[in-house]
C-alpha cells in the first residue's frame, strides 16, 4: 500500500482555507458508501465554494478539473437565488448533476477522454492527470 505524500501548505494557505472551513464548512465522519465505515469528510460549500474552484481548477490534475470546469461554466445559470425552480430548469439542472456525477475516475484516465455533458457544445480538456482516483465519493 503506498502511502501519499500530502504537500505542506504555506501559513498563508492555512489560514486562508480554515476561514472557508470555519465560514462555510463542515467537518464530520460519513458514510460514502452504504454500509461502509464513515470516513472523514471536510467540505466547504454555499457562496465561497465557487469562488474557491474558480481559483483553484487550472491546478486540479485528476477527474475533478473535469467536474470543475463545467461547475463553473453551468451551476450559477443552474440555481435560482429564490430556491425556485422551472420544470424546465428543474430538468436542466437534473441533466447538470448527472453530467458531474458522470465525470469519474476512469473517465479522465483517456489522454483524449471527452466529457459529453448534453448541456453545451463545448466540452472540457482532459487534464494530464496521474489517474490516481482520490477516493470514491459521490459528489
Amino acid at each position: 500500500m503506498a502511502v501519499r505524500v500530502v504537500k505542506a501548505l504555506s501559513q498563508a494557505e492555512a489560514a486562508y482555507l480554515a476561514g472557508l472551513v470555519d465560514g462555510e464548512g463542515t467537518i464530520t465522519l460519513t458514510h460514502i458508501h452504504k454500509g461502509a465505515n464513515r470516513q472523514l469528510s471536510v467540505s466547504i460549500a454555499n457562496a465561497q465554494a465557487l469562488e474557491l474552484l474558480q481559483q483553484i481548477a487550472p491546478y486540479l490534475r485528476t477527474y475533478k478539473r473535469l467536474r470543475a470546469e463545467l461547475v463553473i461554466e453551468r451551476y450559477k445559470a443552474l440555481t435560482p437565488r429564490n430556491g425556485k425552480y422551472s420544470p424546465e430548469l428543474l430538468a436542466e439542472r437534473e441533466r447538470f448533476i448527472a453530467a458531474v456525477l458522470a465525470i469519474t475516475p476512469k473517465v479522465a484516465l483517456g489522454s483524449n477522454a471527452q466529457v459529453n455533458t448534453g448541456l453545451t457544445s463545448a466540452k472540457p480538456a482532459c487534464p494530464q492527470g496521474n489517474g490516481n482516483a482520490e477516493g470514491s465519493e459521490e459528489g
